[in-house]
Order: C-alpha cells, then structure tokens, then sequence
C-alpha cells in the first residue's frame, strides 16, 4: 500500500528514506529535547500507559523496533528490574545515531547489560520467524517507506499468539481541540523545530507525516488485512495518539 523501498533489498535508498534518513541524523542530539517541548511532557505519560500494555514475565522476548532513543525499551527493562524478572529486550533502529543515542542513554542508566542493541531496517529484519512473544513500535511506523513491509515483517518475527503494539499520532477526536491542535502542529511545531533543534524542515516532516498517516478505523483495517488478529487501539489524549494492538494467531504461517 505504500511506495518506497520496494518488497526486494537494495544498496540504494529511495528517494524518501533518504529524506528521512537524514533527518532524523540531523535531529537525533536534540530529539529528546523536542520531544518534550512539542508534546509538554505528554509522550512520558503516553509510553507509560502505553508500555504498560506488556506482560511482563521471566523470559519474554520483546522487540522494540524504529526505537529511536529507545524510550521503551528503557522503560520497560526499569519495570522488569523492579519486578525482579528477566525479560530479553532487543532495542533496533536503521538509523545508527539515533541507536548510538540509545545506547549512551542506557550506559548512563546502567542498563545496558540488560538490552541488546542492534541496527535493523524494520523492513528487512534479520531476526529468525517465530522469534519474539512482544513486537513494539512508537512513533515508528509512520516513519517507514513501505509500511505493508514491515507490518509484514513484525508479523514474520512474532511468535504464535504474539502481541504486535504500536504507538503512532492519530486524529484528534475533539472537535474544539482537534481545531487548536491542528493549529499548534502546523503553525507551532516547525517553529520549535527551527528554534531549538535548528532544522525547521525536520519538523516541518514531523507534521505533514502526522497529517498523511492513517486515521485509527483505517490502520486497524490495515493491520487486520496484513494477518493481525483481534486488532483494538485506545485513544490518548482525546485521540492525538492512539496505542493498537493485535495478535499473530496460533496457527499463522508466514
């Protein structure tokens, strides 16, 4: 359903993941930072609630994928410390300074012994079928060229009855708030991008690819024709984001 990368591995990126790829070099030293200005903080609640959603339990295997400077995975081995239990998270990006931003972020958190680092194209994913119990992705997917591929690919990776979660920007359902939202993204947002992060165009992306993503019924669709099961999402603050959610069946073959 989206054009980019292709369905065959190539040496050359298309023309938009190296649009892409580039930007979020650019913005990878200050992407926390921004991050919390644009949202007011709000993304920490989000990927709480959001990460919350997985079961933790001795031995689960989680993939946290496009992770970026890998908010999840550090979320979620600090809850699997506190619980006493030993998960195997593996934290993946296609972009090596954002994965190097990551990894300085568990060094200073003394979790890195406690994940596994890899640079991965969530398109083309080196992982084994049947691999992991958690596939994860926030603020990702929208991101990738050919997302039909990588949801492919997420499912390839899952075991039976594995979770696929992903937490991605949606469509406010508030109509007032939707209105000043809509505002702020457009007028507000490349603003910041150009004053802290000094890359208006970085942000300027940011927005129109909020924009362009699919609306919650419509991704739910997809994930469903893609081979989900028992796919659901939950709205955050009034649907400015929403987390979904979907299995691999029992009986999948990929």
């Amino acid at each position: 359903m989206e054009e980019g990368f292709g369905t065959e591995r190539t040496n050359h990126r298309s023309k938009r993941e190296e649009k892409i790829f580039r930007i979020f070099s650019s913005v990878a030293e200050k992407y926390d930072l921004m991050n919390d200005f644009m949202s007011f903080g709000m993304h920490r609640l989000w990927k709480q609630k959001f990460t919350a959603k997985v079961n933790l339990h001795n031995g689960v295997a989680i993939l946290d994928s496009a992770a970026g400077s890998g908010d999840i995975g550090l979320n979620l081995v600090k809850r699997a410390k506190h619980l006493g239990i030993n998960a195997h998270i593996t934290i993946t990006d296609v972009n090596a300074k954002m994965l190097q931003k990551a990894i300085d972020r568990s060094i200073d958190k003394n979790y890195f012994h406690d994940l596994v680092f890899a640079q991965e194209d969530a398109q083309h994913l080196s992982f084994a079928n049947d691999t992991f119990d958690y596939y994860i992705i926030a603020f990702g997917i929208r991101n990738v060229c050919n997302i039909e591929l990588a949801l492919q690919e997420a499912l390839r990776v899952l075991k039976p009855n594995g979770v696929f979660l992903c937490l991605e920007f949606a469509q406010c359902q508030h109509g007032a708030a939707s209105k000043m939202y809509n505002s702020y993204k457009r007028h507000i947002i490349p603003r910041m991008g150009q004053c802290i992060a000094h890359d208006r165009e970085a942000y300027q992306y940011l927005v129109d690819s909020i924009d362009q993503f699919y609306n919650q019924e419509e991704f739910v669709q997809f994930l469903k024709e893609v081979g989900f099961i028992d796919v659901v999402y939950e709205n955050f603050t009034n649907g400015i984001c929403a987390a979904y959610q979907g299995k691999k069946s029992a009986q999948a073959q990929v």
